[in-house]
């Protein structure tokens, strides 16, 4: 299992001065709430230029919207306030739209509300914002980047809700203006490496593995210390099944980022692969502590304990998995594989039954389907 994630990264926000820059320094501050408080005491303040009282709504915009990111990665996943996430984000969209209503031209205005939207998963009207901020601003390698994010992840959604393989999102349009868009960023920014992170995330949802390889050792080279780097790349060898290789980038990935619960779960993987089952509970621990919300560590350290015989915990974990997600195929397997070794055939039965039903044959589960087909035959013997 790959965990991906195509990191939204917030526009900066704008390099236009307005005469009195001292004035504005508060408004122009890194801290979030600072930020907020000088630019709306700006706004309020009467004699500002529309463009001036533009920049301020944009700032104000940004503040509220790293605030927004910055309670996303609360370090306990499972306590996160969605609500007042998203009230954050419609706040920043709110002055988004202030800033380009007052300036119609405002590039950064119109990128950022995009990268809002983008994290409100609205990526129609994402795109919609890049596209706008390309036309005002086409030489801006990070609108078009955010751009082929925004298509990505619509791309991903199409192919979820369609069940389609890897051979259908090769037919998947937004992929396609994905690669596009990210390939025109790459052109505009050469050394920027977000751009070929998230190209290689597209080429490895297309299985076409060698290119994907080749845009993460890009990426990496531009910039060795992000995590995300060292962790997709090892995705794409541990597709390849080049183990050594595995455990290397995600160790790497890991001492640069401890809390990177994926790395964890994925180089776990490779212990399970190599029948180091205590290392790779041991992995399996770590990720489910650093994201306790998320049921495939849990799925998977089922596994690892029925290769140990300790059925029970196997058991346990298995529910733990399906008590996140009630329709989690791993769950069910695996729940499934420690009811048959702890010798009740009927429960077992029930939930490889259970992945038939709800595993389309057409979706990217074919073989895990195939593995409950098969697991039932064997208890019909």
């Amino acid at each position: 299992m790959r965990f991906f994630k195509v990191v939204s990264f917030l526009l900066a926000a704008a390099c236009v001065q307005p005469a009195s820059a001292d004035d504005w320094a508060g408004c122009q501050s890194a801290d979030p709430e600072t930020s907020v408080r000088a630019c709306t005491a700006l706004l309020r303040r009467s004699g500002e230029t529309p463009g001036n009282k533009a920049i301020a709504h944009n700032n104000r915009g940004v503040a509220y919207s790293q605030i927004a990111r910055r309670l996303s990665e609360a370090k306990d996943q499972a306590m996160l306030d969605v609500a007042r996430i998203n009230a954050e984000y419609d706040r920043a969209i709110a002055d988004y739209t202030q800033a380009v209503t007052l300036n119609p031209r405002y590039a950064w205005a119109y990128g950022n509300r995009g990268a809002a939207l983008y994290s409100k998963q609205e990526f129609d009207a994402a795109i919609r914002d890049f596209t706008r901020a390309i036309g005002e601003n086409g030489k801006e390698a990070s609108f078009w980047r955010m751009r082929g994010d925004a298509h990505f992840e619509k791309g991903k959604r199409r192919q979820a809700e369609v069940g389609a393989n890897a051979a259908v999102a090769l037919d998947n349009e937004d992929f396609r203006k994905a690669l596009a868009d990210l390939s025109q960023a790459i052109a505009l920014d050469p050394q920027g490496a977000r751009a070929y992170n998230n190209r290689g995330l597209v080429y490895d949802r297309l299985e076409q593995y060698d290119k994907a390889l080749a845009d993460f050792s890009k990426a990496i080279e531009r910039d060795p210390k992000s995590s995300h780097g060292w962790s997709n790349r090892g995705a794409v060898y541990l597709a390849r099944k080049q183990y050594d290789q595995v455990i290397s980038d995600f160790t790497e990935a890991i001492r640069l980022d401890p809390r990177n619960a994926s790395a964890y779960n994925n180089r776990a993987i490779v212990y399970l692969q190599q029948k180091d089952y205590q290392r790779a509970v041991s992995d399996y621990d770590t990720a489910i502590r650093l994201a306790p919300g998320d049921p495939i560590p849990y799925a998977n350290r089922s596994i690892a304990y029925r290769m140990l015989g300790d059925y029970n915990r196997a058991l346990s974990d298995a529910n733990s998995a399906l008590g996140i997600e009630p329709e989690s195929i791993s769950g069910l397997l695996n729940r499934g594989l420690a009811w048959q070794a702890k010798g009740n055939a009927q429960k077992a039965r029930s939930d490889f039954e259970a992945v038939m039903r709800i595993t389309p044959k057409s979706t990217d589960d074919a073989a895990r389907r195939a593995h409950a087909r098969d697991l039932l035959e064997t208890l019909s013997r």
